[in-house]
């Protein structure tokens, strides 16, 4: 019976990544559980001081924690947290990305992988320490893989690339969907100009210079209608500009705005004014940000490959992600039919329900539990 549990939560930080936000969705989800583990034992959370939880989980009495200044990339880490584990007398340890520690003999331990970007998209990611030292990644993969007793991933397609590309038996395999978590709700906008987001990454995977090129196309399709303007948020990335090279080789830095990475109330205030999102990654394990669009109302256009299409079904105008007409045919149908924009807002705010904390929650309590039986 598993009653001694960890969560590593060091992936929570200000500027959160996609793991951040997996991580804190899922412990979020565990706040709402009464007693998630037997006889009321409190769930370990490792944290650093810098980890920001929401009022949610410091309030909920499911959790405990302990703090573990190093990243969880990090030799000290290495050396450190199986001193907590033993300390704690942890039975196992879920670790929500490929860090775990390797010598930690007495606890178990479950992985996450996202997906495997960096090993099928090397050719785009020739800057990226990962690109770089590909053979390492692959390697430090595999040991992970070794140690750990289970793997969850967030998707079947990303479980099918797991056990292909990295020789993982079908049976460590667990698939558990992340969740979207609470936000306030987004009213359609009324602005004359018309908005097409995009949040996330710069990487060259991200297809962000077709979505420019889309937009340009688009633009001079209906600029006679009404104003038409592109916004790219992320963290911008040094060493990935092309998107706005693109953006002023074509004239357009008039009409693509870069605000950067945003807080929840600056994104929130984006969401607002924006008419439609698009995200046409050549590859995802997942795809949090065209659920969360969806979850706020708004119409998603998104590439139709990798796990696009099971995480967002037919509530997405799901377009090939090399095709630039399409793409630019797909902003302007959602942007001129209104019947087009309003299906998909309805489908997509459907969609998104089935994506919950709570449901992902019990989903890896299942997880834990099959892995300590």
């Amino acid at each position: 019976m598993l009653k001694r549990l960890a969560i590593d939560a060091r992936h929570i930080r200000s500027e959160l990544s996609g793991i951040g936000r997996y991580t804190r969705a899922l412990l979020r989800g565990l706040a709402q559980i009464e007693n998630p583990l037997p006889d009321g034992e409190p769930i370990l959370l490792i944290g650093t001081r810098k980890t920001q939880l929401t009022d949610d989980i410091l309030a909920s009495p499911n959790f405990r924690y302990a703090v573990l200044n190093a990243t969880p990339q990090s030799m000290a880490s290495q050396r450190q947290l199986p001193k907590i584990l033993r300390q704690h007398r942890i039975q196992l340890l879920h670790c929500p990305d490929a860090f775990a520690p390797l010598l930690a003999p007495r606890t178990k331990i479950l992985i996450t992988i996202h997906d495997l970007i960096p090993i099928t998209c090397h050719h785009l990611l020739g800057k990226s320490r990962k690109g770089q030292f590909l053979f390492l990644w692959k390697r430090w993969l595999k040991m992970q893989c070794r140690r750990a007793n289970a793997i969850t991933t967030v998707s079947d397609f990303s479980a099918k690339d797991i056990h292909q590309l990295l020789h993982i038996p079908e049976s460590k395999i667990h698939r558990m969907y992340g969740a979207i978590e609470p936000h306030e709700p987004v009213h359609a906008t009324t602005h004359e100009e018309k908005r097409i987001l995009y949040v996330g990454r710069h990487d060259p995977y991200k297809n962000l210079v077709r979505l420019v090129r889309a937009f340009k196309l688009a633009y001079k399709t209906i600029d006679h209608e009404f104003p038409l303007r592109l916004i790219i948020a992320g963290s911008p990335d040094p060493r990935y500009v092309e998107a706005e090279q693109a953006a002023r080789h074509l004239k357009l830095r008039h009409h693509i705005d870069f605000p950067g990475y945003l807080d929840e109330d600056a994104l929130h205030a984006l969401y607002e004014c924006a008419s439609a999102f698009a995200f046409p990654s050549l590859y995802e394990g997942f795809g949090l940000p065209p659920l969360e669009a969806m979850s706020r109302g708004l119409p998603v256009i998104a590439s139709n490959r990798t796990a696009m299409p099971e995480i967002l079904g037919d509530a997405a105008l799901l377009v090939d992600p090399d095709d630039t007409n399409a793409m630019a045919d797909a902003i302007v149908k959602v942007v001129t039919d209104r019947p087009t924009s309003d299906r998909l807002r309805a489908a997509g705010l459907a969609r998104s329900r089935m994506f919950t904390p709570l449901a992902m929650a019990q989903r890896a309590l299942e997880i834990y539990n099959q892995i300590v039986h």
